[in-house]
């Protein structure tokens, strides 16, 4: 299975804030979303980071629940994005992000960022591909 299959079916546009926004805006955005991560994009649609629900509670924790309503993005994004395109392997995003510790891997196809990938997508797709292969065996074993 490919990571372009992982996203087909459900709202490609993927939610992204700008380095400037402030901490406490990109929280309440990843909460009324209900995601676990934004991409950062500069002005011009360039990305330059991915703030995850995880930086912003280190950032609380570091700088205090408050400072977050002054802090920006910026200050708590990881400027070190691992991207995947749309031909990458379930395989390759699992190692990737078993490898590295991530939970979301932003899809770009020819420079442009074209969908989202979760660990979540990624388990969801092991899982029934598991479940198909079991189930391909039960068949094969009762002809």
């Amino acid at each position: 299975m490919l990571a372009k299959t992982l996203v087909e079916g459900r709202d490609r546009a993927v939610v992204t804030t700008t380095p400037d926004t402030t901490a406490t805006a990109a929280a309440r955005l990843l909460h009324d979303r209900r995601i676990g991560a934004l991409v950062v994009v500069d002005g011009s649609g360039a990305i330059v980071g991915i703030l995850s629900e995880r930086d912003v509670a280190r950032g609380a924790a570091l700088h205090g629940g408050g400072a977050l309503d002054t802090l920006p993005v910026s200050a708590l994004m990881s400027p070190k994005v691992t991207l995947c395109n749309p031909t990458d392997s379930v395989e390759k995003l699992m190692a990737v992000m078993t490898g590295l510790r991530i939970r979301h891997l932003p899809m770009v196809e020819d420079g442009k960022l074209v969908g989202m990938v979760s660990i979540g997508d990624v388990v969801k797709a092991a899982l029934e591909d598991a479940a198909a292969e079991a189930q391909q065996l039960r068949d094969y074993i009762a002809t």
